[in-house]
């Protein structure tokens, strides 16, 4: 299938299915995209820090979508799982490992006001989540290798990173869908 057959394709799902297929993309190009920010010397640092901050809850958001099931999912949640029924995957665990690492330290310092993050104001400090370009590469390869397996695992189109670098709705502004 070429891009032009796959964006149909992407665009002709059923809604619920294709706001997941379009959600969990941008994510990793935004992962795949931020680190050059993060790392950009001319950019404000509330930027970088910004930046930095979507870099840690993407991976954490992906971590979870790659993982199997909980042995209690909420209803609502959606997965890798939910998407390759047809085509069992099984995501590659070193690179699910990678992220889950990631994930479980955003939980304490990023996603969650925690003494973790703040230090406990005794002899506990705040520890720091850093992110060093040897280490982003490490993190964004994990989510390419994720990607680039459920791609070919899946029962609908999922696109490749870079096919569509930004969703837009029908008037062309930035996909952001709020309740």
């Amino acid at each position: 299938m070429d891009d032009d057959e796959l964006a149909e394709a992407v665009y002709n799902l059923p809604d619920h299915e294709r706001q997941v297929v379009q959600e969990m993309h941008s994510r990793v190009e935004q992962v795949v995209a931020l680190p050059a920010v993060i790392f950009d010397d001319a950019q404000p640092m509330l930027i970088r820090q910004s930046c930095l901050d979507a870099f840690y809850i993407h991976v954490r958001m992906l971590a979870e979508f790659f993982s199997p099931l909980p042995k209690k999912p909420r209803p609502d949640d959606r997965n890798a799982v939910h998407f390759t029924t047809r085509n069992p995957w099984q995501p590659q665990q070193s690179a699910l490992d990678r992220l889950l690492t990631v994930a479980r330290d955003v939980n304490k310092q990023i996603a969650h006001v925690t003494t973790t993050r703040i230090g406990n104001g005794a002899e506990e400090p705040a520890t720091v989540l850093l992110l060093d370009p040897h280490s982003a590469a490490e993190v964004t390869d994990a989510v390419r290798q994720l990607w680039d397996d459920l791609v070919t695992h899946t029962d609908v189109p999922w696109p490749r990173v870079g096919l569509f670098p930004v969703w837009t709705d029908e008037a062309g502004n930035l996909r952001v869908r709020l309740r």
